[in-house]
């Protein structure tokens, strides 16, 4: 569905190449166009897509908590050697 057009305006779908080819008569400089493309029915999504959290997001907790147990423990290491 194509919204926006004027009365002189045209527009042809190409299913093939999935393209929407649109000629605005009018076309003089500084001419705005404002059009609305829409479809009947909307689509519904196919999958969902997933972040970079749902993925990864563990994986990348356990790292830092890793991380942060061997700095935590060389940090103990050291402030012990410091006091013998």
């Amino acid at each position: 569905m194509v919204h926006g057009l004027d009365a002189n305006d045209s527009h042809v779908y190409d299913q093939s190449r999935q393209t929407l080819f649109i000629v605005a008569r009018d076309s003089k400089p500084g001419k705005t166009h404002t059009i609305e493309v829409s479809l009947s029915p909307p689509l519904t999504p196919t999958f969902e897509v997933n972040d970079f959290w749902s993925d990864f997001g563990p994986r990348v907790l356990a790292l830092l908590g890793v991380l942060f147990g061997v700095s935590a423990y060389w940090f103990l290491l050291i402030l012990r050697s410091h006091k013998l």
